[in-house]
């Protein structure tokens, strides 16, 4: 079944409050939900956890949302609880404590503290920077900050170099920085 029907029938199913389909929706996103713990080297019981957490998140958020894409919406779900995760772990330590590349890669760009006003227009703005970008390029900056995949994993996925992966990366947020000014997102630090 292709993903756009599938997106559809989880929805429908999750908007009817059918418990059944969350443990579909684990068998059908599970190994992609827990390679985004693994990427981070987390503990097997803290990546059932985030899968909990997120499906958990799943079921109460939709309704009201309705996610074009169930995939996307799980990924970006358990993105979120793998996040809060670490950042509990390494919470008062500091030795030692876990700071995520990506994140810090877009810190200059994106406020993680912002009001969830200010979260959803955010959310908007790098959904529409995404539209403006290549396939390959979105797809890029996806699997870097939304999956934690390394550059050197989406490289050698895309067939091209870690370094190349690396510029299109660094461009890619120059022109989202811009983007963003342009289009009137501040971020203050």
């Amino acid at each position: 079944m292709n993903e756009h029907l599938l997106s559809a029938e989880y929805i429908s199913a999750l908007e009817a409050r059918d418990e059944g389909v969350l443990p579909r929706i684990e068998k059908s996103y599970s190994r992609l939900m827990k390679s985004m713990g693994r990427r981070l080297a987390m503990s097997e019981n803290d990546i059932e956890e985030c899968v909990s957490d997120a499906l958990f998140e799943l079921w109460n958020t939709i309704p009201p949302a309705k996610p074009a894409s169930i995939r996307t919406y799980v990924c970006r779900l358990m993105r979120s609880a793998v996040v809060d995760k670490i950042r509990y772990n390494s919470a008062g330590k500091r030795s030692g404590t876990v700071l995520l590349d990506t994140e810090l890669e877009l810190a200059d760009l994106i406020n993680t503290e912002d009001t969830v006003i200010d979260r959803l227009t955010l959310r908007d703005l790098l959904n529409e920077f995404l539209n403006m970008q290549t396939p390959k390029n979105r797809e890029i900056f996806i699997r870097r900050y939304y999956e934690f995949e390394s550059t050197r994993s989406i490289a050698t996925d895309l067939l091209m170099t870690d370094a190349t992966v690396r510029k299109r990366l660094s461009r890619m947020r120059e022109e989202l920085k811009r983007t963003l000014t342009e289009w009137g997102y501040e971020h203050e630090k």
